[in-house]
């Protein structure tokens, strides 16, 4: 007679052979930082705007280690238009950062700045406004470990700082809530002057997941493990 040792053993070697040994699960993030910095009106006293000059320059950085049976899609973009006075730059940074760990582990740095130089060359005094606008979010889904941030920072160097943060974490609840927001800033450069504008977006996230054998298929290696103490 086949006795029961054996037909849990055939089972069980059956079950490995064919199905999967690990539940289908994953954890993953998603963040996102969009920031636009836009020239919304530049006057004078002087006849004209000769003399005056608005430059911009940029950097794009992104980190990303990973290990294992992941997903991975880290983006960073900065972009220049000419503004519709003709005389400057709309400037437009943006960091994403979006994974999945379904065996392994991921983390992505996304970070985009841009820098803005105004010079007043001319002999009149310089009346300059900017707005700023921007949209931050992160999200976690899954089980396993996740964590997803999206900041923003702008400063002029003078006395107006921006920084605003959004953050998620797959182990301790509740998510914060996306942000849409902008803001207005004017200055005033007298002859001679000059005026420095950063903006900087971040985007990064992590993602790390270890499967463990299916419930069932532990049930059943227990099962069979017991009967052969017998």
């Amino acid at each position: 007679m086949l006795c029961l040792t054996t037909v849990l053993r055939s089972i069980a070697a059956l079950v490995l052979a064919l199905l999967p040994i690990t539940s289908q699960a994953s954890a993953q993030f998603s963040s996102t930082a969009l920031a636009d910095l836009i020239l919304t009106d530049l006057t004078t006293t002087a006849a004209d705007f000769a003399g005056v000059s608005i430059s911009n320059d940029g950097d794009v950085f992104i980190l990303e280690d990973s290990f294992g049976a992941v997903t991975s899609e880290p983006q960073g973009e900065r972009n220049a238009f000419p503004d519709p006075l003709g005389l400057g730059v709309d400037l437009s940074v943006a960091a994403a950062a979006s994974g999945r760990a379904d065996d392994g582990s991921v983390i992505q740095d996304v970070f985009v700045t841009e820098t803005v130089e105004i010079l007043n060359g001319s002999g009149g005094t310089l009346g300059i406004e900017f707005v700023l606008e921007y949209l931050l979010s992160a999200d976690v889904f899954g089980d396993g470990e996740a964590l997803a941030d999206a900041t923003v920072a702008f400063t002029d160097f003078l006395a107006q700082d921006v920084f605003d943060l959004v953050s998620a974490n797959l182990g301790s609840g509740p998510q914060t809530e996306a942000i849409d927001d902008t803001q207005v800033f004017s200055y005033t450069l007298a002859p001679g002057e000059s005026l420095s504008l950063e903006l900087s977006v971040n985007a990064l996230g992590s993602a790390s997941r270890v499967p463990v054998p299916a419930p069932w298929l532990l049930a059943l290696s227990g099962l069979v493990w017991l009967r052969n103490r017998r």
